[in-house]
Order: C-alpha cells, then structure tokens, then sequence
C-alpha cells in the first residue's frame, strides 16, 4: 500500500470540499484571504501550507480546521506496526 503525504492529504480534502460548495477556486482564495495561484498549488499538494492558512481555509470551507483535518487523516493509510 502507498504511502500519502499529509499535503497531498489536504489537497484532496479541500479540493473535495471546494467542489462539494460548488465554488470556484477564485472564491476559495477569496473568502480564505490568500491568492487563486495558492489554492491551486494547495489542491495540487505542491506546498504545505501553515497551520494560519489551513485554518483560514477550514473556515473558508464552513468547518472547524479539526473537521478538515480529520477528513484528511482519512486519507492516509494507517501504518502498521511491525510484529514482535
């Protein structure tokens, strides 16, 4: 199983959500106060973002910057530890 990047994990979960509002990534930027460029780089998972943006982004989006956060860890493949 693949591993996946916390980035990319945030990626998805804020391309998801931008789609499921049905908002344009120019809105996004607009209501998170940051520029269109970066929220395509965002939802691209080629920068990871500061805890400052990602809340900005969760409230943007309607959520609490947990809910986000745990719609991402969703993502992410549970490592399993190694038996001894």
């Amino acid at each position: 199983m693949a591993s996946i990047k916390w980035n990319d994990a945030i990626a998805r979960a804020v391309r998801r959500h931008r789609a499921d509002m049905g908002i344009s990534q120019e809105r996004l930027a607009e209501l998170a106060g940051i520029t269109r460029g970066y929220v395509s780089r965002i939802e691209t998972g080629d920068v990871e973002i500061s805890l400052a943006v990602f809340v900005r982004l969760a409230t943007a989006l309607g959520m609490a910057p947990w809910e986000l956060l745990k719609d991402a860890e969703l993502a992410i493949p549970k490592r399993k530890l190694p038996k001894s």
